[in-house]
Formats: structure tokens, sequence, C-alpha cells
């Protein structure tokens, strides 16, 4: 896939980008980009909840994700990180 990004001079605010999937696919997008004022920033957002509680995964996938955590080779160290991903 290959992407190209564009800023103009006219439109500063804008971030313009297109992407293509295959030689006969070709998207053109644009993202405008929202500058706020202190009072704005300032404002708190209330966030819902995603899940009420943890998410089932298959057990597999649970060891999978333990195997990273033990073991001389572990790519999770951290021990809070560990402690996550144990639970």
């Amino acid at each position: 896939m290959e992407v190209k990004l564009k800023v103009t001079k006219d439109y500063p605010s804008t971030i313009f980008f297109k992407f293509k999937t295959s030689h006969l696919d070709e998207s053109h997008n644009q993202v405008k980009s929202v500058t706020l004022n202190r009072q704005q920033a300032d404002r708190k957002f209330p966030l819902m909840r995603l899940n009420n509680g943890p998410v089932k995964i298959p057990p597999a996938k649970c060891n999978d994700l333990i195997s990273l955590c033990t073991g001389s080779t572990a790519l999770v160290r951290a021990s809070d990180h560990k402690a996550f991903y144990m639970s």
C-alpha cells in the first residue's frame, strides 16, 4: 500500500492524503485539524466504558499472551504490564 500526504499553504489546517491498495484503487481524502483555545482544552469530557468486564478470550490466546511474560526470552518485562496479562 502506498500513502501520500500533502499540506498546502492555502489550507494550513487540512492534511490531504491519498492511498493506493492496488493499481486500480486510488482514494483521495482529507482531514481538518482543530485548534482549541485554552477554555475548550480545559474542559473534561466523560468517557463511556467500552466493556462491562474483562473481555473473554480463547484459552489458546490466553496461554500465548502468558508465554510472552514468562521464560528467559520474555517480551513483556515490566511487572505492571505482566500483571495485566496474567490476570
